[in-house]
């Protein structure tokens, strides 16, 4: 059977004008599935242009491989630190994310030329997009929309993004010099707590610091130092050269694991990692810097940091690691997800980069320990949020449902950020069969064009529905809208600790193109295998039989108070 001529791929709506005027009778695909509902244009229906998700953990599970082990050698060592800093863990979920979406369009531009002789490609699309396309050249053109619009939510989310962290308040400098006469008291608490919302608690503790305290004998303030850029620079190389990097050793590295890959997306591996290295080295000297002008400053003896895979925390690690100081995860939230490939290694590749982790409950002792980390390291500690839920009073008599706006799984090439639109309208049509007074559709914050974004979508989706009072949007920190709810309907998140912490029923509804996959959800702790809805019908089946989430509150909640642990024999 012969090839059509041609198709367009349409990343966004206003590539339509364009497209019409100059490629007249051509078939169009979407590469964003929300695009689907345009009512002013028909799309290829018979060719999606990604794979369906499967659940499957295969793609997946070689490409963390990839991205935990390229800089090593055949013991496990890291070949590639420099002074004890590693780009390799650092940028870890920076490369993951884009070497994922470049892994996912390789394959959807495959698989689209098997039925077209050529593909014409916008040239807004990501990076990653553009290396993937470089492997059809003789078959991919470009094309200039004549605008330069992206849409924040794409299929694949924040692919390379980085942002400057920390940063310097702008009272710094003042906070400092104010403090030198109590340095001698300040310097005493050898306990410096990374802040995050959720472990703001800790800062009451007279032992530990916190970031920019009013009170300067229990502060700590991030200033910016010559000295520290200029070691930051010495250590991130300007470029990754052919000897840093190169598809030989990325081949056997591979190879090592018994996994045999096409030589384009090795190829096309090496290049984004050289280019989201050099594009975001700048961010990581500043970060190194801060942090390592911050611990030879104040001396602590422990860090207690809130995340286990955001570049910088990384990076405050790998300096706490080679200054002497003890680390302990104190997770922002409630993990809930078994996520081993955020476990990263040092330089041996043996130990984990934390010393310790605070697992919240019972359960957060067996969720860390699912995950490799030993026993030994792990300490039960009472979850921080329940300072912000333990006021909180459930209007009992309240008919309203809740559905968390979904924030599917970063880096696996199966997850459809573009599916978020749909993940809640097909959940509002279960929830409105249940007579419900309202449904309200919770949005998550984050910076400000995501959020704009998703409201702006759920306005126009849900126009009449809130006209009418039927749905609402929410908001804000989830503490101030849960307890006005009944039911909750969610993927695996902190949501459902907060809904069993307030009894309320949370049915939990995940499906695939979230991009957890079945081996995850089958190590899960917090739930049984039937109390996960992965299709839509699943969801409305557990509604309808009342099967929540069952997990006990003590094996959620009990454990030592963040303000009353021992701290000390840490160090």
């Amino acid at each position: 059977m012969g090839r059509n001529k041609s198709a367009l791929l349409v990343s966004h709506e206003n590539d339509l004008p364009f497209l019409k005027k100059n490629f007249p009778g051509h078939e169009f695909i979407a590469q964003q599935e929300f695009l689907l509902d345009l009512k002013d244009i028909k799309f290829e229906t018979c060719l999606n242009f990604f794979c369906v998700s499967d659940g499957s953990s295969k793609e997946l599970s070689e490409i963390v491989y990839l991205i935990k082990n390229w800089f090593r050698d055949e013991s496990g060592q890291d070949i590639r630190q420099n002074e004890g800093i590693s780009i390799g863990p650092s940028l870890g979920q920076i490369f993951l994310v884009a070497f994922a979406y470049f892994h996912k369009n390789f394959f959807a531009i495959q698989r689209v030329l098997e039925k077209y002789e050529k593909l014409y490609i916008s040239e807004n699309v990501t990076f990653s997009v553009k290396v993937a396309a470089s492997f059809f050249s003789n078959r991919v053109s470009f094309f200039n929309p004549g605008h330069t619009e992206t849409y924040f939510q794409k299929s694949s989310y924040k692919e390379g993004l980085m942002f400057q962290y920390p940063n310097e308040h702008k009272f710094s400098k003042w906070g400092r010099l104010i403090q030198k006469p109590f340095l001698f008291v300040t310097r005493r608490k050898k306990h410096l707590n990374l802040f995050d919302w959720t472990t703001k608690e800790i800062s009451k503790r007279d032992d530990v610091l916190a970031q920019n305290s009013i009170y300067p004998w229990k502060g700590y303030y991030f200033r910016k130092k010559k000295r520290t850029f200029e070691e930051a620079e010495k250590i991130f190389p300007s470029i990754l050269d052919e000897n840093y990097i190169n598809v030989a050793f990325v081949k056997s590295s591979l190879e090592r694991k018994g996994i045999f890959w096409d030589q384009r997306l090795i190829e096309g591996c090496v290049k984004i990692f050289k280019y989201y290295y050099e594009k975001n080295r700048s961010f990581l000297i500043h970060s190194y810097s801060l942090y390592k002008e911050l611990f030879s400053y104040y001396r602590p003896k422990l860090v207690s940091i809130p995340g286990e895979a955001h570049y910088a925390y990384v990076l405050a690690l790998q300096i706490a690691r080679k200054m002497g100081i003890k680390s302990i995860l104190i997770v922002d939230g409630y993990p809930t997800v078994w996520a081993p490939h955020i476990i990263y290694k040092d330089e041996t590749g043996k130990k984990t980069l934390f010393d310790y982790y605070a697992g919240f409950g019972p359960g957060g002792v067996d969720h860390f320990a699912s995950m490799g980390i030993l026993k030994r390291q792990i300490f039960q500690m009472a979850p921080p949020l329940i300072s912000s839920l333990k006021n909180l009073k459930v209007n009992q008599e309240n008919n309203k449902a809740l559905i968390m706006f979904p924030y599917p799984k970063n880096g696996n090439p199966q997850t459809f950020w573009d599916r978020r639109r749909e993940y809640v309208k097909e959940v509002y049509k279960v929830l409105d069969k249940g007579h419900f007074d309202q449904i309200g559709i919770k949005i998550k914050p984050g910076m400000p064009n995501e959020a704009n974004e998703d409201k702006d979508a759920l306005l126009n989706i849900f126009e009449k529905e809130i006209a009418e009072g039927l749905v609402i949007l929410e908001e804000g920190p989830m503490y101030k809208c849960i307890a006005r709810y009944r039911v909750l309907v969610s993927g695996l998140s902190t949501t459902l600790f907060e809904a069993k912490f307030l009894d309320i029923p949370f049915y939990i509804y995940e499906p695939s193109y979230g991009g957890v996959t079945d081996k995850e959800i089958s190590m899960g702790c917090f739930y049984s295998r039937d109390e996960v809805a992965r299709n839509i019908v699943e969801l409305e089946e557990n509604i309808n039989k009342n099967r929540s989430v069952k997990v006990q509150k003590t094996y959620l909640l009990e454990g030592d108070d963040l303000l009353s642990f021992d701290f000390g024999k840490l160090y």
